[in-house]
Order: C-alpha cells, then sequence, then structure tokens
C-alpha cells in the first residue's frame, strides 16, 4: 500500500513539473539576443621562427633587488 502510494505521489509530482516546463515553452524569452553584429579592427602580430645564439655576450653589471648577508655558524675558516 505504501509503495502505491508513493508511485502515485512521484507521477504526480511528475505530471506538475512538466506541466511548468512544457507551460513556459511557449512563452517568449525577456532576453533579447541581439542579432546585429559589429566589425573591429584590431592589431595582429605574426610569429616567426628565427635562429637565435644559445649564448649572448655583453658589458654590463647586475644588481640585486634585494640584498641579503650570508654568515657562518659554524666557527672555522670558509674558504
Amino acid at each position: 500500500m505504501v509503495k502505491n502510494r508513493n508511485n502515485k505521489v512521484i507521477s504526480w509530482l511528475f505530471a506538475v513539473g512538466m506541466t511548468f516546463i512544457l507551460s513556459s515553452c511557449n512563452q517568449e524569452s525577456d532576453l533579447a539576443v541581439n542579432r546585429e553584429f559589429t566589425v573591429h579592427t584590431l592589431p595582429v602580430s605574426e610569429v616567426v621562427n628565427e635562429e637565435i645564439p644559445v649564448f649572448y655576450t655583453t658589458t654590463g653589471s647586475v644588481i640585486s633587488d634585494d640584498r641579503i648577508q650570508i654568515t657562518s655558524r659554524i666557527t672555522s675558516y670558509i674558504g
């Protein structure tokens, strides 16, 4: 008897749900789709493979953004 009652409740809920879903299919959506297209001219770059040297030599100096101080925790000569 409980199974029969559960089946009736599930069938009723399914029917009510489908009624709401199908009734909304005929209504026009509030979200209007803009079918006008705008063409934008954008800058374009071209990628080209080139042979470049693996090592590059130049003059100059390198300075670190942060300074660090290295100290020894062992009392001995660091060479």
